[in-house]
């Protein structure tokens, strides 16, 4: 026998035994789930896997996997590589040896939590993605010394999804929607399992409402508690994630998905500004063509115009010079003139001014003499003013003090009044708080009678086909009026605390009246001496301040007559000195009207002189500016050439046209905000993961990913599709079809192993099958890794368990 034949022999038992024992697990899965609930994934992946195996004729490439499975030391380099992961970080090294790996890469551990936690260590890899399976949150019951406590879900099980809703308008929360924790006796607990005779049926034991009925835990005998061994807890709780897992779904890793996608939104993004900015450049350089022949026309029009403005300002050079002899000759006529009318208009001047001192002196003491009358008037006034307002505060005060009088005498009238009703409405609060109390006990005793009545229903009562007890309509109505007396008696102690506080609250204000009301009175009393002292005071102030003003304003009155006499005196020498004055500013302003005309007559000269040296100037420069201008348009132009150039090759880069035309920037335009729409909607997508790996999103990511990642089991049955190489850790943990699993997906593999201390070799068995492939069902299956069943802590009674993440996730 050759070696294909002997591995093609080895291989096909071992398949036929993992076939069959697949196939009537998978039997038994199906025989257990009812046919319209939700069907766990089984172990059909495994089996599709094995059959096509199995089926395959022994090429190389089944040669290859036919060792893999069985022995996987014999594989050659060029297909598998076998690293030794002892003492070294998992993580850090599935890192390095990705690094080094080309091409899309899965990844396969034994368990979702080791893959999950691998590929963090790929985080910042391009693209990671887990295929992880999700687990539903399985009922289960424990038993403890004190009865059976059953924990169940919330979510609707398929049984229960067939149940119908009862449309009662009185059913509760808690009979719906609240997860219930009760202690079930033995008895009842062996009923509900079925070891009983007359089991409950199994609507009753799958409505999530109602764990036990309440007839059932009052029919009950007590007996002695069975507490369960460690080998029945780990039979109830680890079952395979193949009996509870309904969907496999994929989740990325990291942020490199987000980062790759924002990166080409982006990149679109900046190309739509592209497509918009080059129809702008063409007109730009369409715009400066035009604009540069204009310019070059108007600087050589400026040039012509600067060369006739030369050619007339030098004949007004010359008649500017003949208007400055003239000039000189009437300077000379004024001057003597001005002269003359100078002599005659000093002796009036200085008469006028000796008059206008002694005016000024008188006007000066009259001024003063005021001044001292007005200071003694404005004293009147402020002691007139201030005697008017200790007058108001006089009488303010004396008011004020007739106001607290009766107000204080008032305060100790009311004051026992408002203690006796501050008493009687604290009363009446604490009266009707205990009615609240035990309106609301009264309100829980018949919820309490109407749960019994309805926990007594049989089921036909429950689905409304047979009428119901006939209490249970008194009960309800009892109820319904309970509550209407409860919400009553919440109403009217709410309106006796209120009632109780307002009169709490005038009662401090009436005592911190009467505690600081004698001060207030003493305090009016004392104004009012204070104010009548201060009154006399101002009145004999004032009479001496009259007087005083009297006298002043007599001396004032004197002062300004002989002031005004001596001004008159004065403004006549001024009157003449002012006309002799006015003949000499005529002189003077012919003779400066005159140096103005000589001086513009110069000035004219100097102008026509700096305008012809301004002109030559400014033709030279316009011409060299000119040369200069023109180099600045030719340089514009070609930079705005360039930069139309620069934003048409991106513009072919963008729609892939060696030419593009502006006609067409539209279509271009179209498609890249649908990529971006289409991004954006991915984005959206990757927000709310995970996603089922059946999904059109998922399929998206799978296409896109370069590291994915999971259990066997996932693997199986998520269909991943085809990857360049395959990295499995924790190798020797797998078994053989576990490693068939990956390994179909991959054409070369990277097995990593972690060795633990060897076990004592079984004895040899006496089947030739048994010394070949030991156990293999055992390997596969028993030993096979498998997401371990989370089971809660055990919760006191009203508490409900926390939920998993996982379940939430489901």
């Amino acid at each position: 026998m050759d070696e294909t034949e002997r591995l093609r022999e080895r291989v096909g038992e071992l398949c036929a035994t993992l076939t069959e024992r697949y196939e009537r697990l998978e039997a038994e899965l199906l025989e257990a789930v009812p046919p319209e609930a939700e069907q766990p994934l089984g172990w059909s992946g495994r089996i599709a896997t094995l059959r096509v195996f199995a089926m395959r004729e022994p090429t190389d490439d089944w040669t290859d996997l036919a060792r893999l499975m069985v022995e996987p030391e014999t594989l050659d380099e060029r297909v598998a590589s076998m690293i030794d992961l002892s003492g070294e970080d998992a993580g850090a090294a599935v890192r390095q040896i990705t690094d080094a790996l080309d091409g899309r890469i899965l990844l396969l551990a034994p368990s979702r939590d080791e893959a999950a936690e691998l590929l963090e260590a790929l985080a910042g890899r391009e693209l990671p993605l887990m295929l992880e399976e999700v687990v539903p949150p399985p009922p289960f019951r424990r038993r403890v010394h004190n009865g059976t406590v059953e924990f169940r879900s919330m979510t609707e099980s398929a049984t229960e999804a067939l149940r119908p809703v009862p449309d009662d308008p009185d059913v509760t929360v808690s009979d719906l929607g609240t997860l219930r924790l009760e202690v079930i006796p033995d008895a009842v607990a062996d009923a509900l399992d079925g070891t009983r005779a007359d089991p409950v049926p199994a609507a009753e034991k799958t409505r999530p409402n109602k764990i036990v009925s309440d007839e059932a835990l009052a029919s009950a005998v007590p007996v002695a508690p069975e507490v369960p061994g460690p080998e029945e807890e780990a039979a109830a709780d680890d079952r395979p994630v193949e009996e509870v897992v309904r969907r496999i779904v994929v989740r990325p890793v990291g942020g490199v998905w987000r980062e790759d996608w924002e990166r080409e939104l982006r990149g679109l993004q900046l190309g739509l500004l592209w497509l918009e900015q080059w129809p702008r450049d063409v007109a730009t350089v369409e715009r400066l063509e035009v604009e540069g022949v204009q310019r070059r026309e108007e600087r050589r029009a400026d040039i012509a115009a600067l060369e006739a403005a030369l050619v007339d300002r030098r004949a007004e050079l010359v008649t500017a010079g003949e208007a400055v002899t003239a000039a000189e000759a009437e300077r000379e006529r004024t001057a003597a003139e001005e002269e003359q009318v100078a002599g005659e208009a000093v002796e009036p001047r200085q008469e006028a001014v000796r008059l206008r001192a002694e005016a000024d002196g008188i006007a000066a003491k009259a001024a003063e003499a005021a001044g001292v009358a007005d200071e003694a008037y404005a004293r009147v006034t402020a002691i007139d003013q201030r005697a008017s307002q200790a007058q108001y505060e006089l009488s303010t005060a004396r008011q004020q003090e007739q106001q607290l009088i009766a107000d204080l005498a008032r305060a100790r009238e009311e004051l026992p009044a408002a203690q006796a009703e501050t008493e009687r409405l604290v009363s009446e609060d604490s009266t009707a708080m205990a009615e609240g109390h035990a309106s609301y006990y009264r309100v829980r005793a018949a919820e309490s009678a109407v749960a019994a009545v309805r926990g007594k229903m049989t089921l036909t009562q429950r689905l409304h086909v047979a009428p119901g007890p006939p209490e249970l309509k008194q009960l309800r109505a009892d109820l319904k009026a309970k509550v209407q007396q409860a919400d009553d008696a919440v109403k009217r102690a709410h309106e006796t605390k209120e009632a109780a506080e307002r009169a709490a609250h005038h009662q401090a204000g009436l005592e911190h009246f009467l505690e600081n009301g004698a001060e207030r009175l003493a305090a009016a009393k004392h104004a009012q001496v204070r104010l009548a002292d201060e009154l006399t005071r101002l009145a004999e102030e004032r009479e001496g301040a009259v007087e005083t003003h009297r006298e002043q304003a007599r001396t004032a009155a004197e002062a300004a007559d002989r002031a005004t006499q001596a001004g008159a005196s004065a403004r006549y020498a001024e009157q003449t000195a002012r006309a002799a004055e006015e003949r000499l500013a005529v002189a003077r302003t012919a003779r400066e009207i005159a140096e103005a005309a000589l001086e513009r007559a110069e000035s004219d000269v100097a102008s026509s002189t700096n305008r012809i040296s301004q002109g030559e100037t400014a033709l030279a420069e316009r011409r060299a500016n000119t040369e200069t201008e023109n180099a600045e348009d030719e340089t514009d132009l070609a930079v705005a050439i360039e930069a139309e150039a620069r934003s048409r090759d991106q513009v072919a880069a963008i729609s892939g046209e060696d030419e593009p035309d502006t006609g067409g920037l539209p279509d271009v335009q179209a498609r890249a905000m649908t990529r971006i729409e289409e991004l954006t909607g991915l984005l959206a997508a990757l927000a709310d993961s995970p996603h089922d790996a059946e999904s059109a999103f998922a399929r998206t990511l799978l296409g896109r990913a370069s590291v994915v990642g999971g259990s066997p089991f996932a693997i199986s049955s998520g269909d991943p599709g085809q990857f360049d190489e395959l990295v499995v850790s924790g190798t020797e943990r797998l078994g053989p079809d576990d490693l068939l699993i990956g390994a179909t997906h991959a054409r070369r593999w990277t097995l990593l192993t972690t060795p633990t201390t060897p076990e004592p070799a079984p004895e040899p068995a006496a089947n030739p099958l048994e010394e070949t492939v030991t156990d293999p069902v055992e390997d596969t299956v028993t030993d096979a890794p498998s997401e371990p069943t989370s089971v809660p802590e055990e919760h006191p009674q009203n508490d409900a368990p926390k939920p998993d993440p996982a379940d939430e996730t489901a």
